[in-house]
């Protein structure tokens, strides 16, 4: 049975694990943020653009869900959990960095400056490590809205989405011991009466 932990690797084994761990990691951002700059942005109503933040939070939901399920039947959990965080995060800076593009292209009035690609990545981030400083700032109820909501997620994100991933880890931890565990005593009580020497 293959090992439930890293600790359990030798430093080659987890230098290999880890380095396949980053390259997904990596190779999924990449395409991730590819997707947000190729993505048309059309122009909709405030009440389209919430509708569009639902959806694309839904798929985050949906992507989270299976992680979750990924993680606890996965050969290394905690591993398994570092990378759904990682990716987690981008998808949540990219759905409402295009919520946010969006809304000033249908509105311009929206924010204090248009937006672009680069300045609605810009701007969730600073919402999400801080509460913004002060360049960009929403104008609109519709874009107030979005921000309250961004900022209660980040919330959510930084207290229940790591807990869940981690507790979904343990899970996945425990359940590959007692598959070691009962794998052990099968094998104890195949070769028992084996071992006995006629008498």
């Amino acid at each position: 049975m293959s090992p439930t932990s890293l600790e359990d690797l030798d430093r080659r084994q987890q230098r290999r694990v880890i380095g396949r761990s980053a390259i997904r990691i990596l190779v999924s951002v990449v395409l991730l943020f590819a997707l947000y700059a190729a993505l048309p942005v059309a122009d909709r109503t405030g009440l389209g653009t919430l509708l569009e933040l639902f959806v694309g939070l839904i798929i985050f939901g949906a992507v989270l869900g299976w992680q979750v399920l990924k993680i606890m039947g996965a050969e290394h959990p905690e591993l398994r959990a570092a990378e759904a965080l990682a990716i987690a995060v981008p998808i949540v800076l990219i759905v409402f960095s295009f919520t946010y593009l969006s809304l000033s292209r249908a509105q311009p009035g929206s924010f204090s400056e248009p937006l672009d690609h680069v300045r609605s990545v810009y701007f969730v981030i600073t919402v999400l490590s801080t509460v913004g400083f002060g360049d960009i700032t929403p104008k609109t109820h519709a874009a107030m809205i979005v921000v309250s909501f961004q900022i209660m997620l980040d919330l959510v994100l930084l207290v229940g989405i790591v807990r869940a991933v981690f507790f979904a880890a343990q899970v996945g931890v425990r359940r590959r011991q007692t598959e070691r565990e009962a794998t052990r005593g099968d094998s104890s009580i195949v070769s028992g009466p084996a071992s006995q020497s006629p008498g």
